[in-house]
């Protein structure tokens, strides 16, 4: 995430190609307050998924003066990858990507990276009935 627009807009750039490779998704801009200065991801609300913190400018000039601080708090901000289901991006969901999933299944993974595609972590029947729903489309 980074504060490149407006001073008040947090744009975030998500990676969704599959480990070791790096392709960012188009931009997502979401209204983060006056002048972010420290932008955080993570899941703050432990309900898998990220959700994304800015601690924006006013929050240093309030330790100073005791004026209300100023952070802003998106939970579940940070966007779902283009194509969930697909984990080689071949723009397919197939037999290739179960193979994945089923080489990953009851796996503990970083958040949203290989077959985790609802973000918590774990490949699971919840991954599996993500790419069954979407098996033999294109994305």
């Amino acid at each position: 995430a980074t504060d490149a627009v407006d001073g008040d807009v947090v744009q975030v750039l998500r990676n969704d190609s599959p480990p070791g490779q790096l392709a960012l998704a188009a931009a997502t801009n979401i209204q983060a307050g006056a002048d972010p200065v420290l932008v955080l991801a993570g899941d703050v609300d432990n309900a898998g998924g990220d959700d994304l913190v800015t601690i924006n400018d006013s929050v240093l000039l309030a330790m100073q003066t005791g004026a209300d601080n100023d952070v802003s708090i998106f939970l579940n901000a940070v966007p779902p990858p283009e194509c969930a289901g697909d984990t080689n991006g071949d723009n397919q969901v197939d037999g290739a990507d179960l193979s994945v999933l089923l080489s990953q299944f009851n796996s503990a993974v970083t958040p949203s990276s290989g077959a985790d595609f609802n973000g918590d972590g774990i490949v699971n029947g919840a991954d599996l009935s993500v790419l069954l729903g979407r098996f033999g489309q294109a994305c």
